[in-house]
């Protein structure tokens, strides 16, 4: 599941996963996913971090609540997922 096509990843891997910056500062963890289907498979296109976004998740809040991080601002997911440097801006 990625919006780029060429990995595979497991929504489970991803969701709880604590999130840092390109300076190790932690951002969050993941609470939840946007995704969209792209010839028939699903692909992440950002993760939702930060308590907000889980509370919107169970309809305490709404979609604007939370963090959003767009797939394409995620440099690694080993052994965390970590943004780009320019993530943000």
């Amino acid at each position: 599941m990625s919006s780029a096509g060429s990995t595979m990843i497991r929504a489970q891997s991803l969701t709880g996963r604590k999130v840092f910056d390109a300076t190790g500062k932690k951002v969050g963890r993941v609470f939840d996913l946007e995704v969209e289907d792209r010839d028939d498979q699903l692909c992440v296109t950002a993760l939702r971090v930060g308590v907000k976004s889980l509370l919107a998740r169970f309809g305490w809040g709404t979609e604007q609540h939370g963090r959003r991080i767009p797939w394409e601002h995620i440099a690694s997911f080993s052994p965390d997922i970590r943004l780009r440097s320019n993530a943000g801006r």
